[in-house]
């Protein structure tokens, strides 16, 4: 399978009141032969040659605007995992609050911070799987099923053997995931 054309879809979620969201499907995924080190810092190999999506529009309250956060994604993939790394703005450069409903594992995606990655490998829009993590590194995975227009086309007990770190800096906060394949 040629993981490198495998649709990909971001959905990033950062404000209770604004949801930003990017199709990746045209980023390029290069491969890696250096394993990457998840522990949200973006300084290996891998992550200096990766190609960057940019320029994410903002999905409400208008969806052809450019969201007011900045994110730069980049991916990467080797023989046993696909990989993400993002690191996400913060709107304010005094901004260091971010918000969580919970500290859970497999926490509930509205309003609050984080990044979940969307996989759709069977392109039918419909049925597919999520991986999260907010900035405390709390992870969530997750089956979306008919085209996950419901809240209960979302299960969030399926459970799956993944990796991901969080880090928060100054004016931006940093995410990497390890999804085996």
């Amino acid at each position: 399978m040629n993981w490198m054309s495998l649709p990909v879809f971001i959905a990033c979620l950062f404000s209770a009141q604004i949801i930003y969201s990017q199709d990746l499907s045209g980023l390029d995924i290069q491969r890696t032969n250096q394993p990457i080190l998840i522990d949200g810092k973006l300084d290996d190999p891998a992550w200096q040659h990766a190609e960057k999506a940019t320029n994410f529009n903002q999905f409400f309250p208008f969806d052809t605007s450019l969201a007011e956060s900045q994110t730069e994604v980049m991916m990467a993939y080797d023989d046993q995992f696909l990989y993400l790394g993002a690191k996400m703005y913060n709107k304010s450069p005094d901004r260091t609050m971010y918000v969580t409903p919970s500290l859970r594992r497999d926490y509930r995606g509205e309003a609050n911070d984080g990044i979940t990655l969307i996989l759709d490998p069977f392109q039918d829009n419909t049925n597919a799987f999520q991986f999260g993590v907010n900035p405390f590194g709390v992870q969530r995975e997750g089956l979306i099923a008919n085209g996950g227009s419901d809240p209960r086309d979302l299960s969030l007990s399926w459970d799956n053997k993944w990796f991901a770190e969080a880090q928060q800096y100054g004016d931006y906060w940093i995410a990497e995931m390890k999804i085996p394949f």
